[in-house]
């Protein structure tokens, strides 16, 4: 690979690259070697001086126990978990042990809850050691319980004298403190911001004070003020990779630097990274994804490249083929040609053939994208489906609607493995629970959470009942259809399926009734139902004769109900929108405070949400209809974190409605979907709410408006 030295930079880091390959000579000075490195989130140059270390340093515990930690934080979950369950056997009464397995568990996907009983044992052979109180803290923190946390510390932190050791507890407090779910509390992100504050000045050399402190500003579209705090953390860490990446989002995030000055910082910045760690793959990724964002694509190519020459068998390989096959996708669009096709399965296929796999969810993903790309062609055979299906069920544990729902749908219609079917579509009742339980923290009441269940576990029943269906068993696939329409009135699929199983029973009043329903649901697709009911009309009636008419009356009727039903959203107990100074794609500021007294239509975007990207055309109608009317604003708040990208995309699509900035807005209202539109009253109150893409948005955003103008639209 090419290398451009950038001659300000390289040398801070070659002197630290160098300082770090330094011979050490004890036990204590290679424990404290790692111990720094891991707190420096240097975590793969911890891991492979832990290598060397532990095996130079073979009866320390304590330089073993921070191998692990580093380990655990390299990609290496599971073999860090070994190493530490090896060390709690063997040293059972060793508080380093349970140090190390607590941490190492405490990082792993599946195993995590294990943690708390590890870090309780580790605590209670050293409950004044500043490793056993934070590893408690962090387990706490990471396992739900951060109340718990915060309190942990504030009970301990007094037996911590060395400065230092209170730093860093407290980072974990200002980590304990900050809010995550889909409430936004201000209160705490000023506590948890403070508390970094605190970590710095007692320690003006903690690292994670810093970089952990800038990494959340970022988040909050504050970039100015991450931009400093990261530009400190990555002097004080030249080889921390994740302050780097963080470092480069900050830079993406300016305002007040051109595209060019931002890329040129951020190449200098990957230029010197590169100069200390030529070969180092992890770094390598990092650096591949940022030119990816930086839309690079000859420099990702070339990086990939080296990845795969490096370490073919590496998870950074790995990766480079996912990303790979996943830009073959985006690049066939909707309507590819066969080559194409042929070209992406092959990659597909080539990964799942791979003989070791890093993360088994990524071939569940290929799995799972081979099956989208199979289950509606008409030249794949029933074995191939079941053979992909299988693989997604082994594998792909994130999507249990594709896996379970879906794949056991492609069965029942593509194959005669029934109870192949049957059994993996009972199998998804048990996972969709599964999912949203492990999502519990992010539904703010219980209604909300049993509202996700209903809607996961009804795409299962569906599924069961369409696999009876397909076998000819009309009384059960009744009993199971029926079962999910009782869980979701909503899905366009289960009414699909209602409406064939009355068909197929000769009741045609109760199919017409499902189809009609189904053809109301929005999708951004083809819909099923629609064309079901003019077969239906024709079957019925002999011929499409006045059908048109028929289907006029239906889609008059649909719009009076709609209508109602979007009107009677109103808050009854409208909220003031909270208050904002915004700039515009000119630079120009633009207040709330300032549009009180008329209708204002906010719609939070980014260029990133493909379903906000798909309703703008139908928004800038919108706008074209209201910018010259005094009473009514149309804005939309964009929340890219480059916002660089978002005046040539303006201009590429030809779109002139107005944009503000998001400066951190976004997170202190919590809006945590989108696209999401707020409807303002004169008052300056949030009276309609609408969350999510709208198929028909012209014709209901003018409803909404009109409603709060006191006229009636058409």
């Amino acid at each position: 690979m090419k290398i451009k030295i950038v001659l300000s930079s390289i040398p801070l880091l070659m002197l630290f690259a160098v300082a770090q390959a330094q011979e050490v000579d004890t036990s204590q000075k290679a424990a404290e070697k790692l111990r720094a490195m891991h707190f420096n989130q240097d975590f793969e140059g911890g891991y492979l001086e832990g290598r060397k270390l532990s095996a130079q340093f073979p009866d320390s515990e304590e330089v073993r126990a921070w191998f692990v930690l580093n380990m655990s934080r390299n990609n290496m979950a599971d073999e860090a978990v070994e190493t530490a369950e090896k060390m709690s056997i063997s040293k059972p009464d060793s508080f380093w042990s349970w140090f190390a397995l607590a941490s190492a568990l405490n990082r792993h996907d599946s195993r995590g809850k294990e943690s708390l009983a590890a870090s309780e044992k580790a605590l209670s052979l050293a409950p004044d050691r500043m490793e056993t109180i934070w590893v408690r803290a962090e387990v706490l923190r990471r396992q739900d319980k951060a109340d718990e946390a915060v309190t942990f510390i504030e009970q301990n932190i007094g037996k911590l004298k060395d400065p230092s050791e209170r730093a860093e507890l407290i980072v974990t407090k200002a980590l304990a403190l900050y809010p995550f779910g889909p409430t936004r509390d201000e209160a705490k992100v000023t506590a948890s911001f403070a508390a970094f504050e605190e970590a710095r000045r007692i320690d003006p050399q903690n690292v994670n004070a810093w970089y952990l402190h800038g990494y959340y500003l970022t988040t909050n579209r504050r970039y100015a003020e991450s931009y400093t705090l990261l530009k400190k953390a990555v002097a004080l860490s030249p080889l921390g990779l994740s302050i780097h990446s963080a470092y480069w989002n900050a830079i993406s995030g300016l305002k007040d630097k051109t595209a060019e000055e931002k890329r040129a910082e951020i190449e200098a910045d990957i230029n010197a990274l590169l100069a200390a760690r030529p070969d180092s793959l992890v770094l390598l990724s990092r650096i591949s994804n940022q030119y990816n964002s930086l839309k690079l694509t000859d420099k990702v190519k070339e990086v990939e490249d080296r990845i795969l020459r490096l370490g073919p068998d590496s998870s950074e390989a790995e990766w480079v083929l996912v990303n790979r096959y996943r830009r073959l996708r985006e690049e066939m669009g909707e309507a590819p040609n066969k080559e194409q096709t042929a070209v992406y399965r092959k990659a597909l296929r080539d990964f799942i053939a791979r003989p070791h796999h890093h993360r088994e969810t990524l071939k569940g993903d290929a799995y799972r994208s081979l099956f989208y790309s199979i289950k509606d062609d008409p030249a794949t055979g029933g074995d191939e489906i079941l053979e992909v299906v299988r693989g997604m069920a082994l594998y792909e544990g994130i999507n249990p609607h594709t896996t379970f729902a879906g794949g056991a749908i492609a069965l029942a219609e593509r194959t005669k493995h029934f109870r192949e079917a049957e059994k993996i579509a009972r199998d998804g009742i048990v996972e969709a629970k599964k999912k949203i339980d492990s999502q519990r923290r992010f539904y703010e009441t219980e209604g909300d959470y049993e509202k996700a269940v209903n809607w996961m576990t009804s795409m299962m029943y569906d599924a069961l009942g369409w696999v009876f269906f397909n076998e000819g068993n009309l009384i059960e696939a009744e009993k199971e259809l029926t079962r999910s329409y009782d869980l979701n009135h909503e899905s366009l699929t289960n009414l699909h399926h209602l409406g064939r199983l009355y068909e197929a029973k000769k009741d045609f009043e109760k199919a017409e009734e499902f189809y009609i329903r189904g053809s109301n649901v929005s999708t951004p697709g083809a819909n099923p139902n629609a064309q079901a009911l003019k077969d239906l009309y024709e079957k019925r009636h002999g011929s499409p004769a006045g059908y048109e008419g028929y289907l006029a009356k239906l889609k008059d009727t649909d719009r009076a109900k709609r209508k109602e039903r979007v009107l009677s959203e109103r808050k009854a107990e409208a909220e003031p929108a909270l208050a904002f100074t915004l700039k515009s794609l000119a630079g120009k500021p633009v207040s709330l405070e300032s549009l009180r007294g008329r209708v204002v239509v906010i719609n939070f975007w980014g260029v990133w949400c493909g379903w906000c990207v798909k309703e703008m055309p139908d928004f800038q109608k919108l706008h074209a209809k209201y910018k010259d009317d005094p009473d009514v604003v149309i804005l939309t708040i964009n929340n890219d974190p480059n916002p660089s990208i978002v005046a040539p995309w303006m201009r590429k699509h030809k779109y002139d409605f107005a944009v503000l900035f998001d400066d951190g807005y976004v997170n202190k209202v919590a809006v945590q979907s989108f696209p999401t539109t707020w409807f303002i009253d004169r008052e300056g109150r949030k009276a309609f709410v609408k969350v999510g893409w709208s198929e028909k948005l012209f014709e209901e955003f003018t409803w909404r408006i009109e409603a709060l103008r006191g006229s009636q639209a058409n």
